[in-house]
């Protein structure tokens, strides 16, 4: 463990699916990172509600893959404002299409 060594801790933002069964395996990532003594995190669920308060426009609601896009990208610009982070985690391809610039500014 490289940051135990450094008495670092990894910030891991987490882009999470509350939709149908991809629940489950998100939990199962905020399970996982409590029990990392060597990471703090900080995360949000896109839930079937978000459809209503990021609707996306109508030309992109023909596509259920650009629109969860569309709304995992407003709601991480609500949520993640200082995104002071070194790892994303985004459980959904879907969702990480909405943050695909994001994502090319930490690699």
């Amino acid at each position: 463990m490289i940051n135990a060594k450094m008495n670092k801790k990894i910030r891991i933002y987490c882009i999470l699916s509350g939709l149908l069964g991809n629940k489950t395996q998100s939990n199962r990532f905020l399970d996982a990172l409590k029990k990392i003594d060597w990471v703090e995190f900080d995360y949000f669920f896109v839930m079937p509600e978000d459809y209503h308060n990021y609707s996306a426009p109508i030309w992109l609601k023909w596509s259920s893959a650009l629109e969860v896009a569309y709304i995992a990208r407003k709601k991480f610009n609500d949520k993640c404002k200082d995104r002071d982070f070194e790892v994303l985690l985004i459980n959904g391809y879907e969702m990480a299409i909405g943050v695909k610039d994001i994502i090319r500014q930490c690699s």
